[in-house]
């Protein structure tokens, strides 16, 4: 039954555990790779996982965020924290829906002005819903 399930849906009781995962990752200070695929990342769970990913784990080359289902927000929020990181080589968002013009231009500006980012997937994220978006991408 579960084989057909896009993703697992958020659920707030889960917040806390969040918490304690990155509380958890951040003591231990560093990761050279971090992935979560099929699990929806709501606002919150970014909010909480994001920043410590981006600005105090040590070494962190790769990021797969894969499947997420991750809002127009949440992409906003990684593109920010993306600048503010100086060691990822690899950014996955495979299977994320990318449709806002903005979002793709952050996207497109964070990865382009990275001084490690050396690849950045995309694939299956829908970007020819709107034909503004793939210009914005390539763009950069």
């Amino acid at each position: 039954a579960t084989q057909n399930v896009e993703f697992i849906p958020h659920h707030g009781m889960l917040l806390h555990h969040w918490k304690r995962y990155m509380t958890n990752l951040v003591e231990r200070g560093r990761a050279k790779a971090f992935f979560i695929e099929k699990i929806q990342l709501h606002q919150s769970v970014l909010d909480v996982i994001v920043p410590p990913l981006m600005e105090k784990v040590g070494e962190l080359g790769e990021l797969g965020l894969c499947k997420c289902s991750i809002d127009r927000n949440g992409l906003l929020l990684l593109s920010k924290y993306l600048s503010k990181n100086r060691t990822l080589k690899r950014l996955l968002l495979n299977d994320n829906v990318i449709e806002d013009v903005d979002v793709a231009r952050a996207l497109s500006l964070a990865v382009k002005d990275h001084p490690t980012m050396e690849e950045l997937c995309v694939s299956h994220c829908e970007l020819g819903i709107n034909v503004d978006v793939l210009p914005e991408i390539l763009g950069g």
